[in-house]
C-alpha cells in the first residue's frame, strides 16, 4: 500500500512540473515582386508558400530584453508547420547566435514599408533610379504572436522582397 502511494504521489507532482503546452498552426510566405509603370494583377502581387524554410523560434521577452532562442523549426514543402509551445509570446529570427540578436526582437527583420504618396519626390531620401524597395519579414497580427488558453495560437510570417519604380512609364 505504501508503494503504491509514493507511485501516486510520484506520477502526480510529475504531471503538476510539466506545463501545459498548445498546439500553434503556423506558415512562412514570400511576397516578391517588381512593379513598373502598369498595375499588377492580384496572383502577382499575393504571398506564396515558403518551403523548407530554416528559421529560429524565439520567446519574446519585451522591447527592452533579447529574445530566448527555444529551436530552428523548418516549414514542410507547403510552407506549413506545426509546434507545441507552452503559454508565451513567440517570434521568429534568422540566426540563433544571441550576440545578433537585437532587444524587442520577433521577426528576422523589419524595415516600415515605404509610402511613395508620403514621400518628397524632390529629396534625395529615394534610392536612385526612382526605385523603392522593401525588405523585411512581418507576421500577420504585426506583434510576436501568442500562445495560450483562449488565443489564437496561429500565425503567418511573411518575407516582402519587392520593389516599386516611381518614374516607370
Amino acid at each position: 500500500m505504501k508503494t503504491l502511494l509514493i507511485t501516486f504521489l510520484l506520477a502526480f507532482s510529475s504531471a503538476a512540473i510539466v506545463a501545459q503546452t498548445y498546439k500553434v498552426y503556423g506558415s512562412f510566405k514570400s511576397l516578391s515582386y517588381h512593379q513598373g509603370g502598369a498595375e499588377l494583377l492580384p496572383e502577382y502581387t499575393s504571398p506564396k508558400p515558403m518551403p523548407n524554410t530554416r528559421l529560429w523560434l524565439v520567446e519574446y521577452l519585451g522591447p527592452d530584453k533579447k529574445p530566448r532562442v527555444i529551436k530552428q523549426v523548418i516549414s514542410d514543402s507547403l510552407g506549413n508547420l506545426t509546434l507545441n509551445l507552452p503559454e508565451g509570446k513567440y517570434g521568429f529570427v534568422e540566426t540563433e547566435r544571441a550576440f545578433k540578436l537585437h532587444k524587442g526582437a520577433y521577426v528576422p527583420y523589419y524595415e516600415p514599408p515605404i509610402d511613395p504618396q508620403k514621400l518628397d519626390f524632390d529629396r534625395e531620401e529615394l534610392s536612385p533610379g526612382g526605385v523603392i524597395e522593401n525588405d523585411r519579414w512581418y507576421l500577420d497580427s504585426g506583434k510576436p504572436f501568442e500562445v495560450g488558453e483562449g488565443k489564437r495560437n496561429s500565425f503567418v510570417l511573411t518575407h516582402d522582397t519587392s520593389s516599386i519604380c516611381y518614374l516607370c512609364p
